[in-house]
């Protein structure tokens, strides 16, 4: 899960390199908007060490 990503910069770039995907894709600014790994992500963070 991805906490803290609401800059306006940031979201945008990781959502469309399909990182991170939303849990509520049809309601983006709900309040109860969450973030999940994608496939994608799991794999570039596997092969980066952060």
């Amino acid at each position: 899960m991805i906490f803290g990503i609401k800059c306006s910069h940031l979201e945008p770039l990781l959502l469309k390199a399909g990182w991170p995907e939303r849990t509520i894709p049809d309601k983006p600014t709900s309040p109860r908007q969450r973030y999940r790994i994608t496939a994608t992500g799991h794999a570039w963070l596997a092969t980066t060490s952060i």
